[in-house]
């Protein structure tokens, strides 16, 4: 198998897809920190939308869970992600940040 399939296959992989994800949260994060005119308002939101549509698990773990459940995601799973889809309660606690944020997004939007 050549390096290209490798990557390609690690990219479609759970783990894949949550670097990928955790790496454009962080991104975003930086981004938005500069001032204008040099903030790059259109990489900011195209790289929003390609976390919160292809790479959503890092994304959104890195954008919408609390520093405390980030925390205990950490120490209860390590660097496995794949784990998380085996702990129903911690999926759970993790299901529920993110829909009280998107409420709240919701809300503020209008």
């Amino acid at each position: 198998m050549s390096k290209q399939q490798d990557v390609l296959k690690f990219l479609g992989s759970p783990r894949g897809q949550y670097i990928v994800g955790q790496a454009l949260a962080i991104a975003v994060k930086e981004l938005e920190k500069e001032k204008e005119p040099l903030r790059e308002v259109s990489n900011i939101e195209d790289m929003k939308f390609l976390g919160e549509e292809l790479f959503k698990a890092g994304y959104a773990t890195h954008t919408m869970l609390s520093n405390e459940l980030l925390q205990q995601i950490k120490s209860d799973l390590g660097n496995d992600p794949d784990k998380i889809i085996e702990d129903t309660e911690l999926l759970e606690q993790i299901n529920k940040e993110i829909q009280e944020k998107q409420n709240q997004n919701g809300q503020a939007k209008k």
